[in-house]
């Protein structure tokens, strides 16, 4: 019975669902010669953004599994530029059908070359380079050409659409603030299911979007050869280190590790994230995805340098045939909450608003399908938008903030994309077996700013772990305590930020502090005190702000309860509604860390 179910799980498996998968795209295979593109097998992709005209967008092209038989001949890789109704070769490298080895092939074009214009060749593959400016929208199309002895009997080829938006850096308050992705997926993330992204174009792609650091969190299956076991985790932690500078950025090691939503019972599941961990921490699944360990257990094995987050919290999604994810629920913020080296809620996984049901092949071009490219806007009040859980997600954080006051216990919320690759947008296998899931989530769309003034890796980790941070999707909020006077919020200068513990006065000033994204004006800022809202503006109409809608600061008057020995105050702000790059309305929103204040002794 062991033999039947250990070959169920290594071989029939991965066959059926890979049947079913390429089984309804044999009809399309001239527009796209190999149709296996649900798991990711072939890719090709690029950042969604680039900071500024002259920062590099590299384009990467990636071949899953290419040891075996699937692409005994790799031709070419080949970009064109859609412009202005026309489309040119900008780059073309030959490999005149080279024979692939290795579970993974990777290739990442930097410049322009083999253009048609040939006065293009040698330049940077920039927006600069292409004539585009600030705002412009860059549409590429990437293709790989080779030869396939079996699968379509001669040549074939595989393409993908792509757009950059040309942008300017992130908002940041000064440069003490560091972007990172806390939740990322690279190629050892591998299993039927689901398969993360190259890690060369990975590491070109943080500077084109501005993002400083990320943490790699592959999952931790450790089932026969699929996602993260102990050896792959010590190979990708000797690329980190090879690839960090001295700092020791901008990767860090990390894990989401399945755990038992209920010790003892395999059939549901909860995510845990593990950063900086010494070693490799097991989630063991079953072939069924299964959780094989409990949540104690996994957070049993933490050394003194590690961090746990909850991953998606609340989040619930039915698996055909195999283990669900569930929701975490109060025992299990309970179990982690008694471990010192567990922060808090990756509040915020993912940022969609757009999907399409995978008809058209929109999994390899979303944005022009014969219905008018994305065939679905996620509203705001759409259950399967992100938001629902975010905001469900804070309403469970602010009920644990207000129960753990006496004494303070730090409940700290980060944002991740949850990207799997996905540097332009996301697609995979549906969880219900449907043909294809596609939405505009992408790498760093979700994200979290952390006040880490040292520039590294130790100072990152420190700042997500006292709560010196902001969650965003483009927008800048801070709160403190300016005790210069100088209209900015600096510890250096003595302030108190986000994330600090600071002494409560009779009348505590708080600065509250803004800088818009992509010039879309903050519509509403609200401070909360615990649960409740005690202060609501709107920049553009409040004349006791310095500056505008687009940047500036308002100081307001807190009156501590004097019942009360500790508090804590937090800030939330969103922006006006704009028009995204799909013609549907959009906004940009922001969510702070406690600030909190402390009648006793202990403050910082």
């Amino acid at each position: 019975m062991n033999y039947f179910l250990t070959l169920f799980n290594k071989i029939l498996l991965p066959s059926v669902l890979c049947f079913f998968l390429i089984m309804p795209n044999f009809s399309l295979a001239k527009i796209s010669r190999y149709p296996n593109t649900y798991a990711k097998d072939f890719m090709a992709d690029a950042p969604w953004r680039v900071k500024g005209l002259s920062t590099i967008i590299p384009v990467g092209f990636f071949i899953k599994d290419s040891n075996v038989n699937d692409l005994p001949n790799l031709d070419s890789v080949e970009i064109y530029l859609l412009k202005d109704g026309y489309k040119e070769r900008i780059y073309r490298h030959n490999f005149g059908g080279i024979e692939l080895e290795g579970f993974f092939w990777e290739w990442v074009a930097t410049e322009l070359k083999n253009a048609e214009n040939s006065r293009l060749n040698g330049k940077p593959l920039t927006a600069e380079s292409l004539s585009f400016n600030t705002g412009d929208m860059i549409e590429l199309e990437a293709w790989i050409m080779g030869r396939d002895d079996w699968w379509q009997g001669g040549a074939f080829s595989f393409s993908r659409r792509l757009h950059v938006r040309v942008e300017t850096a992130f908002p940041r308050p000064d440069s003490d603030w560091m972007y990172g992705d806390t939740h990322y997926h690279t190629k050892y993330t591998t299993n039927p299911y689901e398969y993360g992204g190259g890690l060369k174009t990975l590491k070109l792609a943080l500077e084109t979007v501005d993002l400083d650091w990320i943490t790699v969190t592959d999952h931790a299956s450790d089932y026969s050869d699929w996602d993260l076991n102990e050896r792959k985790w010590n190979e990708l932690k000797t690329w980190i280190g090879n690839n960090n500078n001295g700092s020791g950025l901008p990767f860090i090691i990390g894990e989401e590790i399945t755990c038992q939503a209920r010790t003892g019972t395999g059939a549901e599941q909860i995510h845990l994230l593990v950063y900086n961990n010494d070693k490799f921490i097991s989630g063991k699944i079953s072939g069924l995805n299964n959780a094989r360990l409990s949540l104690s257990s996994r957070l049993d094995k933490l050394n003194a340098s590690g961090l746990a987050f909850s991953a998606h919290p609340m989040d619930s999604t039915d698996i055909l045939f195999v283990g669900d994810i569930e929701p975490w629920s109060d025992t299990n913020i309970r179990t982690a909450l008694s471990y010192n080296n567990y922060y808090g809620f990756e509040v915020w996984n993912t940022r969609k608003t757009m999907k399409s049901p995978g008809g058209n092949l929109d999994h390899i071009n979303p944005f022009t399908s014969d219905i008018g490219g994305w065939e679905k806007q996620h509203s705001e009040t759409d259950r399967d938008h992100f938001l629902q859980n975010l905001e469900t997600g804070i309403q469970k954080w602010v009920e644990l903030l207000d129960s753990h006051l006496n004494p303070i216990r730090k409940i700290v919320i980060e944002a991740g994309s949850d990207a799997h690759g996905d540097l332009n947008y996301f697609s995979c296998m549906a969880f219900n077996m449907e043909r294809l899931e596609t939405n505009d989530n992408a790498i760093g769309k979700a994200r979290t700013l952390v006040y880490a003034p040292e520039s590294s890796k130790d100072s990152v980790l420190e700042g997500l772990k006292n709560g010196n941070s902001i969650i965003t999707d483009g927008p800048v909020v801070l709160i403190g305590i300016d005790k210069n006077g100088d209209g900015k919020l600096n510890k250096g200068d003595g302030d108190a930020i986000v994330g600090d513990i600071a002494l409560m006065e009779d009348k505590v000033e708080i600065l509250i502090s803004w800088i818009a994204y992509n010039d879309v004006r903050i519509n509403r800022i609200k401070l909360f005190s615990g649960k409740n809202l005690i202060h609501e503006f709107n920049p553009a109409n409040d004349s006791s702000i310095f500056g505008n809608d687009l940047e500036g600061y308002k100081v307001f008057e807190f009156i501590p309860d004097s019942d009360r020995t500790n508090q804590y105050l937090r800030a939330e702000c969103i922006t006006r509604a704009f028009t995204n790059n799909s013609g549907f309305s959009d906004r940009y929103r922001a969510y702070t860390n406690p600030l909190y204040l402390t009648s006793s002794s202990y403050h910082s």
